[in-house]
């Protein structure tokens, strides 16, 4: 007793806590400490990658194992569990690399609620005591682990990312000397930001393309056009340094369901079946799919789980066009028969090949057909809409040629011109609104016969006579919605020959944003479209022929 109250005898410590080492191994610390819901049954428990988070990881080690930055898009069918495999191994990777940051963008505030408690908050929770001590959060939307590692949800809002508020917090700075931003960044379904542009223009700020870098964007799609639909075009095409991943949903072994004994394949389970290698445990999934979570819309289920980059694209968006009839026009479109531009020499028209020349020619002109020209006019500059002139076949509306181009209003009036008489003095219906105002005016000053220009009837309120008015005279709620009717219908009852594929193209970005005016989507162009619309209308407009 008297030792002990001399300090001599003193009580023992208690022993200090053992500091546990994580994996600097992804695939050790997955099964070990991930912690992730799974899909089919909604139950929490240990990760174990799939085939398809697997190759995901492989691609990013690789990229690593170069030691360049990594730089991935991802395309993908819904529920593969890509998403997951990027936040578990982000949360590795601030494990074992103290200080880094790591941005995650999501679409919405609901999906940054369900990541920040599900992916973060839930993940810690489950982790070892010796792990988790010293975690802390600054608000919802951000967590700060011991080793000053930060990981960041924030909102696509085309906002500076760097700048905080109630839902974003400060881009992290001066983590153990390795400067300012983020080392990983993730972009999850990037076709539905609201300005996916001015957002990553944001990103690029504060996450440098440098080895030991992560930036990765994903996906499902959402129509041909907008930021993700162009970003994945360029990298497929090599114009940049990404690495384009598409995964299917026939790769994934939990889309299987063992059929019923009377199970039969269809003529369309026969044709996927061939095309695509498809059991019959994966075509009776996709059926059960369709019929029970897709309500038997078959374009719905292509829209969740596409077989192909091509087919994610076209079934997506509300395309205004039959997306199916869009892509058969592709799957046999030509090359043109001639590819250059047309000149006047000697009062006569004469083609000059070049195989990057505006004038693509499809049929060239028979001596006594009668076509028809529909122009849709640009501005000229070198930036805006593109001026087209579509040509036709005025009997059966087969495409013909397309001039496709940017000239100032008045120079393309005298293209115009030129085209018409190439192609047996043709039918010309130019735009006469917009830009048109300045085309009009030069086809008649060049002479073109007037008997060969389209007209309109304009009613003449001080006589109360109908006046025929040369030019196509586009209104909103009015002839606009005239020709996109005649588009519509036309290729939905492949009623024309279409070989064109920037008219193609064009067509599956030209999208119905509700308010019962068809247009380009955001950030497309749609004057192939409209020239094409305006050529089919006039042609058939027996009313107003004025070849007679």
């Amino acid at each position: 007793m008297a030792l002990d109250l001399l300090g001599l005898n003193p009580k023992p410590k208690a022993p200090p806590k053992r500091r546990l080492t994580v994996p600097t191994d992804f695939l050790k610390y997955a099964p070990k400490y991930g912690w992730v819901q799974d899909k089919k049954t909604s139950l929490w428990g240990r990760f174990h990658p799939n085939k398809h988070q697997l190759k995901l990881y492989h691609e990013i080690r690789r990229q690593q194992e170069l030691e360049l930055p990594v730089l991935i898009i991802i395309l993908k069918a819904r529920r593969l569990g890509i998403t997951t495999l990027v936040q578990q191994y982000f949360l590795h990777q601030g494990q074992v690399r103290p200080g880094i940051g790591t941005l995650l963008v999501v679409q919405d505030q609901k999906t940054q609620g369900a990541v920040h408690d599900d992916m973060l908050r839930r993940t810690f929770r489950h982790l070892p005591e010796a792990l988790q001590a010293d975690t802390r959060e600054s608000n919802r939307g951000r967590l700060v682990l011991p080793n000053e590692s930060t990981f960041v949800v924030q909102v696509a809002t085309g906002a500076d990312l760097t700048k905080s508020n109630t839902r974003r917090e400060r881009a992290p700075s001066q983590r153990g000397g390795r400067g300012p931003g983020y080392q990983q960044m993730h972009g999850s379904e990037v076709a539905f930001w609201v300005d996916a542009e001015a957002t990553m223009l944001a990103v690029s700020q504060t996450v440098q393309p440098v080895p030991g870098t992560i930036m990765i964007l994903e996906s499902t799609a959402n129509g041909r056009a907008g930021y993700f639909f162009d970003m994945w075009q360029a990298t497929v095409a090599g114009e940049n340094a990404y690495v384009p991943m598409f995964f299917t949903w026939c790769e994934d072994d939990g889309c299987r369901m063992t059929p019923p004994v009377d199970f039969q394949r269809s003529a369309e389970d026969d044709d996927l079946a061939g095309r695509y290698s498809l059991d019959d445990e994966q075509l009776y999934w996709r059926r059960w799919m369709t019929a029970n979570k897709c309500n038997r819309d078959s374009e719905k289920f292509r829209q969740e789980y596409p077989l192909t980059a091509d087919e994610a694209f076209l079934t997506t968006g509300n395309c205004w066009f039959d997306t199916n009839n869009l892509q058969a026009y592709l799957d046999r479109s030509p090359d043109p028969l001639f590819v250059g531009d047309l000149s006047l020499e000697h009062n006569k028209v004469r083609l000059s090949e070049h195989s990057y020349g505006p004038l693509r020619i499809y049929k060239h002109p028979v001596p006594g057909k009668q076509y028809a020209i529909g122009a849709d006019v640009g501005e000229g500059t070198t930036t805006g809409a593109f001026s087209c002139a579509q040509v036709v076949d005025r009997d059966t509306l087969e495409q013909c040629a397309v001039w496709h181009g940017r000239l100032h209003p008045d120079l393309f009036g005298h293209m115009l011109c030129l085209l018409g008489l190439h192609y047996n003095m043709a039918l010309l219906a130019p735009e006469r609104n917009g830009p048109g105002i300045a085309t009009l005016p030069k086809i008649i000053a060049d002479g073109y016969p007037y008997n060969r220009l389209y007209k309109y009837k304009r009613l003449d309120r001080e006589t109360g006579e109908d006046n025929l008015v040369p030019g196509w005279q586009t209104t909103p709620h009015g002839t606009r919605r005239i020709l996109c009717s005649n588009g519509r219908a036309a290729i939905r009852d492949m009623q024309v020959a279409l070989y064109d594929r920037t008219t193609l193209s064009e067509m599956q970005k030209f999208v119905d944003p509700g308010d019962g005016n068809p247009r380009g989507a955001p950030g497309a162009f749609d004057d192939s479209v409209m020239a094409y619309m305006i050529a089919i209308t006039v042609a058939k407009e027996r009313l107003l022929d004025y070849d007679e």
